[in-house]
């Protein structure tokens, strides 16, 4: 058996020229899987539509019958803190006959495939093996599919093809494309956008010969000014603009809303405080610093990626891995850092969560398919001659992630995830879209 596995492992880190675009290709190909298997639900049943979309989508049917939700508060609330890229983008689609509720089921698998692009080229650049890249790629993908962000197709469904690219043209030096995409994280999820000027600070500093010090790259200054001014440009009059629903929510006010506690048994729609510090300061979905959602466990294998490059000559593949690999643990303190701010600032800056949620998510898939790579090339290349026991803990090791692998394909653990929800009064909308009057209202 384990000669079975050496020759395949042989067979996929054979080099070829078109060996990148066959990796490429499989990537596309399990990021286009599960897009389209939550696409077939999503248009499994009449009047379906995912859980978050109810919130932030169902008022930009505005956008086909002005008429609709007449002094609503709830559609004008949603309508009023959506950002202004989001807003723009279901807008034009609608202006060519496109609904906002169902661009929101077919937008998420464009959105998947163009993570996968990104995710796959960061990858290349940090360690140049296409089939790492692949592995990087397949685990982004079981974490995005097993949770409700991309599915939703609300502003936090752009953040991961767009964090990527910004990550991609920055290892790239390419610097326009770089500010273009930091424009466009802070149109559509500006929360990512101050994740990534914390990112371009921290490139402002070095560490050399055991002490912190300023960068010596004129690059990476010009890089961080022009971020800032973009993302000025951009925030500033969105966030000085004021609205008929008066200042944001203050702490005070919302430990009195049932909302944001656990009260009589059920968890708000929007929990956030706790009295266990455990779970406010750790576990809480909104609050937590170690609440990562739902991902494969293999994408834990990322936090070992330091030790295995620190270890080179038992892991040789460590060697290939380039100096810009620092990008990520620069990542990873931008999203700390931002954490510990946003509970300071608290409601200021969005909840805390967010800032490690996405971006660990993010870095620990890139991270874990590095990991899994550089451990199996070294293990997959042992002495000719090996006691049997040391086979079978090898042969028992590749099966065990080969099933942590396949789950995640499972129907049945990913879409229920997605928190897609039914018509709780089906005859209600089957009445309203059989309306002329109403049938646009009808999601």
């Amino acid at each position: 058996m384990l000669t079975f596995w050496k020759q395949l492992w042989g067979h996929l880190r054979a080099k070829s020229p078109k060996g990148q675009y066959v990796w490429l290709g499989l990537s596309l190909v399990m990021s286009l899987f599960w897009g389209l298997q939550s696409l077939h639900f999503a248009f499994s049943r009449d009047f379906l539509i995912q859980d978050d979309a109810r919130q932030h989508i169902f008022w930009m049917q505005r956008f086909i019958n002005p008429a609709l939700f007449p002094n609503d508060l709830i559609a004008d609330y949603f309508q009023s803190v959506a950002p202004p890229g989001f807003t723009a983008f279901y807008y034009l689609f609608a202006q060519v006959g496109l609904s906002p509720s169902l661009l929101s089921k077919l937008l998420p698998t464009v959105l998947g495939v163009l993570a996968t692009l990104y995710c796959f080229g960061v990858s290349l650049q940090l360690l140049p093996v296409p089939a790492a890249a692949f592995l990087s790629t397949l685990l982004l993908n079981q974490g995005l599919w097993m949770e409700d962000d991309l599915v939703s197709a609300t502003p936090r469904a752009f953040l991961y093809p767009l964090l990527l690219a910004f990550l991609y043209y920055l290892l790239r030096h390419s610097w326009w494309s770089t500010l273009a995409c930091l424009s466009l994280l802070c149109l559509f999820y500006p929360q990512m956008a101050l994740l990534a000027i914390a990112v371009l600070s921290l490139r402002l500093f070095d560490w050399r010969c055991g002490h912190l010090c300023l960068s010596n790259s004129k690059g990476s200054y010009q890089l961080w000014g022009a971020g800032l001014l973009v993302m000025a440009a951009i925030l500033l009059p969105y966030k000085l603009t004021t609205t008929e629903f008066g200042p944001l929510i203050t702490v005070t006010q919302a430990k009195q809303l049932a909302t944001f506690n656990y009260v009589d048994g059920y968890y708000g729609r929007s929990f956030f405080f706790s009295e266990n510090p455990l779970i406010f300061w750790l576990f809480g979905p909104r609050s937590g610093l170690l609440f990562w959602g739902i991902f494969s466990p293999l994408a834990l294998t990322g936090l070992a990626l330091p030790v295995l490059l620190n270890q080179p000559q038992k892991f040789p593949v460590a060697k290939r891995v380039s100096p810009q690999i620092y990008l990520l643990v620069q990542v990873v303190w931008a999203g700390l850092g931002l954490f510990f701010l946003a509970h300071l600032l608290l409601f200021q800056l969005h909840f805390p969560n967010r800032y490690v949620y996405h971006s660990l998510r993010t870095v620990l898939a890139i991270a874990a398919g590095m990991s899994l790579y550089i451990y199996f090339e070294a293990l997959l290349r042992p002495p000719a001659s090996l006691p049997k026991r040391n086979k079978l803990a090898i042969a028992f090791q590749i099966g065990c992630v080969a099933l942590l692998l396949l789950v995640p394909f499972s129907a049945g653990l990913t879409l229920p995830n997605q928190l897609f929800k039914p018509a709780r009064e089906p005859e209600l909308h089957q009445f309203c879209s059989s309306s002329p009057l109403l049938a646009s209202s009808c999601l």
